[in-house]
């Protein structure tokens, strides 16, 4: 009997102008950004800093107001699963004597202070407090 190809990364589609994907990268059924979306209101990225914007809410609204949304866990597992192809993507961070893995938010709530987040470092899903600053990919539907 012959060994089970490996699994590889779902190959990003080419977008066309009538699938609503232009500018992003479409893997599947999902529209992912190229880039990272900022919404620190307060300059450039501090890990952990807690402000009124740079939480979990503040990444919905800033995924809200250029009409996407934050992906969910499933589809944040998708782009982790095809990081490589997406591009862009951080895993890990170092400023000055501090090192840690990178986290990016997912819509999922797991109760009213905590939503799920993945590392993207290891692919590990959990949950953090809501306060929390984390890396956010806005997607929406082609």
């Amino acid at each position: 009997t012959r060994a089970a190809a490996p699994t590889s990364p779902t190959p990003p589609t080419p977008t066309t102008p009538t699938d609503n994907c232009i500018g992003m990268i479409k893997i599947g059924s999902l529209c992912v950004e190229t880039s990272d979306t900022s919404y620190s209101y307060h300059g450039t990225v501090t890990y952990y800093r807690i402000s009124e914007h740079n939480n979990w809410a503040g990444a919905v609204l800033a995924c809200e107001l250029k009409g996407m949304r934050v992906p969910s866990l499933n589809e944040l597992n998708i782009i982790f699963n095809n990081k490589s192809l997406i591009g862009g993507l951080l895993e890990t961070y170092r400023d000055g004597r501090n090192y840690g893995h990178i986290y990016y938010w997912s819509a999922n709530e797991k109760d009213s202070n905590t939503a799920y987040v993945q590392d993207f470092y290891s692919g590990l899903q959990e949950g953090h407090w809501k306060f929390l600053e984390h890396q956010l990919r806005c997607v929406k539907s082609p």
